[in-house]
């Protein structure tokens, strides 16, 4: 999902609204897209692996934010990068489907309510339209995780 939905966009713009400006907001979407891509900000999150203290430095340095700008964002597209690794462990484990996890005070999207204990296939991952699928912590704002279902 390379581009960033209305709803997502609503979500970005109240995450961010105690600290950034209307430019900010475009540097923040175009560091998110990038990040989704693989590109960007995407190597330094991983390189600095959770460190998020760390990490706004250089979300700083490469966008030009503000600290307080730059360590929301840092947190943001670090939850976004550990997603994808994270489903991959399970896979790799020989896990193929996991349940998903919704919780209202995390997750910014109440839609994401009607998939709390459906089991998805972790390579697919859970359809939310006649098209369109989605994996958990793939939007910004959704705090949902996958809890592994173990084969028999």
């Amino acid at each position: 999902m390379p581009s960033i939905s209305k709803e997502e966009g609503a979500v970005i713009e109240n995450l961010f609204s105690w600290c950034a400006s209307a430019d900010d907001l475009i540097i923040i979407k175009k560091s998110i897209m990038e990040a989704r891509k693989g590109r960007g900000l995407y190597d330094e999150a991983i390189k600095h692996n959770g460190d998020l203290n760390s990490f706004k430095f250089s979300v700083a340095d490469a966008t030009g934010l503000r600290l307080k700008v730059s360590g929301e964002l840092s947190r943001v597209i670090w939850f976004i990068v550990k997603a994808a690794p994270a489903r991959e462990r399970m896979i790799n484990a020989g896990i193929i489907f996991g349940t998903w996890v919704y919780t209202d005070a995390l997750c910014k999207y109440p839609g994401h309510a009607k998939l709390n204990g459906k089991k998805i296939p972790l390579k697919k991952g859970a359809r939310i339209g006649l098209f369109k699928r989605i994996h958990t912590g793939q939007l910004v704002g959704c705090w949902c995780f996958c809890k592994p279902v173990l084969p028999f």
